[in-house]
């Protein structure tokens, strides 16, 4: 068997009545499954469940069989499986590491596994493993320096880099026992750096020790071959504040590292470059960014390094993405200025929501700023229900319109339905000023659709057989259909009876829709209505008294 398990117990394989199970120090446990079975590898048949248990080392692939043939498995089982806990840190494969980063640890008390690799200087090997798997093709590199001001590694250290499943059967990669540039508190050169070419996917095994028997404290760093970088002001103004940005290496770089930063149109760069040694190439290094003052009006711009790459040591070759930085123009202040309606148009009451935003265009900071919002329909004032409110964005110097900043003010106004009864438009236009510039403003208008119209409905309370003397009622019913409030509704009647035609009179409100009460009557059962909302209907009745002749002539 040669493969690797990473992650303990794990379920081996299972195989006729045996199941087999490996923990963290490789013991394997294989269990009957059913009394009366023979045991796994095993020519005897028992008559009650036992366990067979195999020491099987995952680090040469040997097994030994020991027998113990009672009953309580699962005791025995808790009591290995907590003594394999027990086991020390530096048991092949070690401990599991990604990605790129760094950490600390002691060999101080680790043991040799008795078949590993032996180490530089001869003596007691007392290794320290780690397992990674590579995360992508290229460089990768393994260190033990101490960072510059770390004092944590104090003795002589040496490391191996390996691929294999067992630690009898490793494959070398590469190994170093001491490097000139990587120091530890001992004396420079006695940390160790191991530089390799690294297969996406692939586990490698790193083995650190001291130098023939020694033992201490050791710093190790890890990783594929990179450069970070990190913007920490991405704004640089023409003739004015510049831009930076840092740079550092992700590892030591096993020799003298030197990060050149590539020329831009719009900007320059100081320094255009910076060296890593082993010591501080952890530390982020600064490079200024200064915008070109150009008499070109650009507006908003930006720029950015041609190239960043390295030479030297294990960084020879490597490149990474340019940051971009912000350029703003110091020719002249100025800002943009919009305003945004949530509707239109409309054609009922409702609420319109606005929105102003302000930008900062320019490379200038604005001061004095003020904000007015005038609101009309028509050429008649309306007051806003509220707002403006803000301004937010106003993140730097607290009212003042900083490069880079946009504000934003809320606004609300309710329509009314008096508003839709008054139809045009309604325009609501923000100014805004400030001590660099000349006002501006922008404008938001609604227009407002008017459908006025009514429904009448006439009907009798008897169309049939009518006789002389009878007098009929008629019942009116007038229903505002349209979105505009009506006004002075009165009924008259076209009668082709020979009597006096009915009069419609005795107005009252059947149906008031939301909202209710806006229908209203001035002087009641007068035969005109005052005030008739929208979906609200109002009745009229009249009466008329058939005469003979309409009996002899209308029959």
């Amino acid at each position: 068997m040669t493969q690797v398990f990473e992650t303990f117990p794990t379920v081996l394989w299972t195989t006729g009545s045996c199941v087999v199970i490996a923990t963290e120090s490789c013991i394997v446990f294989i269990f009957p499954s059913v009394t009366g079975s023979k045991l796994c590898g095993d020519s005897k048949t028992i008559g009650e469940p036992r366990v067979l248990i195999r020491w099987w080392s995952r680090n040469t692939g040997n097994a030994t069989a020991i027998r113990n043939e009672f009953a309580g498995v699962l005791l025995l089982f808790a009591v290995l499986l907590a003594a394999d806990k027990a086991f020390a840190t530096d048991n092949f494969p070690g401990t599991t590491l990604s990605g790129t980063g760094s950490t600390t640890g002691t060999n101080t008390g680790a043991s040799s596994e008795g078949s590993e690799p032996v180490t530089f200087g001869g003596g007691a090997v007392e290794s320290i493993w780690y397992s990674w798997t590579a995360p992508a093709t290229g460089v990768a590199v393994i260190a033990t320096c101490n960072p510059t001001g770390n004092t944590f590694g104090n003795f002589d250290t040496t490391l191996a880099v390996y691929t294999g499943a067992f630690v009898n059967a490793l494959t070398l990669v590469g190994r170093n026992d001491d490097d000139a540039g990587c120091a530890v508190t001992t004396g420079g050169g006695l940390g160790s750096i191991v530089q390799f070419n690294a297969v996406a996917g692939t586990i490698y095994r790193f083995q650190v020790d001291g130098y023939a028997d020694l033992d201490g404290n050791f710093n190790f760093h890890y990783g594929m071959a990179g450069i970070t970088i990190a913007i920490t002001d991405n704004i640089a103004v023409e003739g004015g504040a510049g831009g930076q940005f840092t740079i550092r290496l992700n590892t030591p770089p096993r020799a003298n590292a030197t990060v050149t930063v590539g020329a831009s149109g719009q900007c320059t760069f100081a320094p255009t470059t910076r060296t890593f040694t082993d010591a501080n190439w952890g530390t982020p290094q600064t490079i200024a960014v200064t915008a070109i003052n150009d008499v070109t009006v650009e507006g908003i711009h930006s720029c950015a390094p041609a190239t960043i790459s390295a030479t030297g040591g294990a960084y020879a070759g490597i490149t990474t993405t340019p940051p971009t930085i912000i350029v703003y123009d110091n020719e002249v202040a100025s800002f943009s200025i919009a305003k945004l309606v949530s509707s239109a148009n409309i054609s009922a009451p409702t609420t319109l929501s606005y929105t102003i935003t302000v930008v900062n265009t320019s490379g200038i900071n604005m001061t004095t700023p003020v904000l007015t919002d005038a609101l009309v329909q028509g050429v008649s004032p309306l007051t806003l229900t509220s707002g403006p409110t803000g301004p937010s964005g106003d993140a730097g110097t607290v009212g003042r319109l900083d490069v880079g900043e946009t504000w934003t003010w809320t606004a609300s106004y309710a329509v009314p339905q008096s508003g839709i009864d008054n139809a045009g438009t309604i325009t609501n236009t923000a100014t805004f000023d400030t001590a660099q510039t000349a006002p501006s403003n922008a404008s938001a208008a609604t227009t407002i659709t008017a459908s006025p119209s009514m429904a009448v409905t006439k009907t009798a309370d008897d169309t049939t057989n009518v006789t002389a003397g009878q007098v009929l009622t008629y019942t009116y019913v007038v229903t505002n259909t349209g979105n505009q409030t009506l006004n002075t509704i009165a009924m008259s009647d076209l009668h082709n009876g020979s009597g006096p035609a009915p009069t419609p009179s005795g107005e009252t409100l059947t149906s008031d829709v939301a909202p209710t009460g806006t229908s209203t009557d001035v002087t009641p059962s007068n035969g005109v209505w005052s005030i008739l909302a929208p979906g609200d209907a109002v009745t009229f009745t009249g009466n008329y008294t058939v005469t003979q002749q309409d009996v002899d002539t209308l029959q």
